[in-house]
């Protein structure tokens, strides 16, 4: 008798398991790509041979020279300001990805701030180098970030990379710590 109710049970209960399982929506025709929003960056072979046959340079630079370059946009591009160093994985695994952005959008700066000791010049030198960084490069020397967090941002706790993203007028839009989302920083400068 139990065996029986069992068989009923489960004889009214299918239609409705089929049922379910035929009403599923198919995908979405209105699925959105990146793509669609957003061109895959990509440079032409004469344009890679141009951009890596730029000359890269490496400057020292003071608290004073950083503060010198948040106040003194000439008003006619965007600055991305991306604080790195080369023992800092996030940085490293980051900073091709900015030096894309910056060959990609004409009204971009990006600037680079290391913060590597100032002994281990060579070594910043040899990684510009080896990413095309054709773009101003300055080296802080200091591992300690307590007077550039000051100037920077009182909640920046020290850790890198950093990077801000100035408008032409001189605003902070955005400021970041870690790894940026290279997506939703390209959507800032569309």
């Amino acid at each position: 008798m139990e065996y029986m109710k069992q068989i009923t049970i489960l004889i009214l209960l299918l239609p409705l398991i089929f049922t379910n399982c035929n009403n599923e929506q198919p995908p979405s025709d209105n699925t959105i790509e990146i793509e669609d929003v957003l061109p895959k960056i990509t440079f032409s072979p004469v344009e890679d041979s141009l951009w890596n046959s730029q000359p890269i340079y490496l400057e020292n630079i003071d608290i004073q020279g950083i503060d010198s370059l948040l106040k003194s946009n000439n008003g006619s591009k965007w600055r991305l300001i991306n604080f790195w160093a080369t023992w800092c994985p996030p940085c490293v695994i980051e900073y091709p990805e900015l030096i894309k952005i910056h060959r990609y959008y004409d009204e971009v700066e990006l600037i680079s701030i290391n913060a590597d000791w100032l002994h281990e010049r060579d070594k910043v030198l040899a990684f510009l180098e080896k990413n095309h960084s054709a773009i101003p490069n300055y080296m802080y020397g200091r591992k300690n970030t307590d007077l550039l967090t000051q100037l920077l941002d009182d909640n920046w706790d020290g850790g890198l990379p950093y990077s801000l993203l100035i408008d032409s007028t001189g605003t902070v839009i955005k400021r970041h710590q870690g790894i940026i989302d290279p997506v939703e920083w390209r959507l800032l400068l569309q």
